[in-house]
């Protein structure tokens, strides 16, 4: 299986990388091979290469803080390739944290926009490919290295390994199973609210 992802070297995009290259032909994009999603020109380029390489899964885990649409163009551009395709999936990965509508931090503004259009699409009349949107509650990655300032306590937090075998169980499944719509938390996280 050939598998492209976003954000491949760090966090869950390079726990993903790392693991899925072990028995499947693995693609990364990211800023330190030349595909900063933050760019528009970096965008296209992604996406031309993902149609010259033609994986059977995209994983959209690359976030922008500087283009809070990027990771939501980008699935807009593989849906549209792929959507009456029914070997193709597109793995989008959000946030728990879209469950708090009154944050303003770009980071939860772009998982938000981007968990809508999953939805949307989700239902859409004639839609062969398979859709999954992870959403995983804090987890120990770069992203949330400020996370105890803005929340005044640090939260319990995921492993990246505890999200990353998730998301590799939801591309394991039979190809008659879609995980449309997963949330991934601790079950502690509640005694930290």
């Amino acid at each position: 299986m050939k598998i492209a992802i976003t954000g491949h070297t760090s966090g869950i995009g390079k726990y993903l990388f790392n693991e899925l290259s072990k028995e499947h032909d693995v693609i990364g994009y990211s800023r330190t091979n030349m595909f900063d999603i933050s760019d528009m020109d970096d965008r296209m380029k992604l996406l031309m290469d993902v149609m010259e390489q033609e994986p059977d899964i995209f994983i959209n885990n690359a976030f922008s803080s500087v283009n809070v649409h990027a990771q939501t163009e980008i699935f807009k551009g593989i849906f549209n390739a792929w959507e009456r395709n029914e070997n193709k999936t597109i793995i989008n990965i959000g946030t728990k944290g879209t469950l708090d509508k009154e944050s303003e931090r770009p980071y939860i503004t772009s998982k938000t926009i981007l968990r809508d259009l999953h939805l949307e699409k989700l239902v859409k009349v004639g839609r062969k490919c398979k859709l999954i949107h992870v959403s995983p509650s804090y987890t120990d990655t770069p992203m949330i290295k400020d996370i105890k300032l803005i929340l005044g306590r640090e939260p319990v937090k995921l492993t990246v390994k505890e999200v990353g075998d998730i998301i590799i169980m939801c591309i394991n499944m039979p190809k008659h199973v879609e995980i449309s719509d997963i949330m991934i938390s601790r079950t502690d996280e509640a005694d930290y609210w």
